[in-house]
């Protein structure tokens, strides 16, 4: 009985291995920082005192899915360059009757 459950796990493992072949994802990142960092130091409630480091923020970075077998195809990219401008673009393709 016991050899019999481990064939049926096995086999559910395997056809999940199988049906990611079909799928391709992707990730980039590039960051953080660009310039001189300033050093920034304060004292908390306790009187501690933490040192940290400031500079322009400068970053982007993005993913996604490409499943061609199941027709998903979604991802997100995000862009910064200074302290509040932020641009974000995300998308999403379904196919029809899912």
């Amino acid at each position: 009985m016991q050899l019999i459950v481990s064939i049926l796990m096995l086999s559910v493992l395997f056809d999940d291995r199988v049906e990611a072949g079909h799928a391709h994802s992707f990730q980039h990142f590039h960051g953080p920082v660009i310039g001189d960092a300033e050093e920034v130091t304060w004292k908390d409630n306790h009187g501690h005192h933490h040192h940290d480091y400031v500079a322009h923020p400068h970053y982007e970075f993005s993913y996604g899915v490409e499943d061609h077998h199941t027709g998903d195809y979604h991802g997100q990219k995000e862009h910064r360059d200074g302290k509040r401008r932020v641009i974000r673009e995300s998308r999403l393709l379904k196919r029809l009757g899912l």
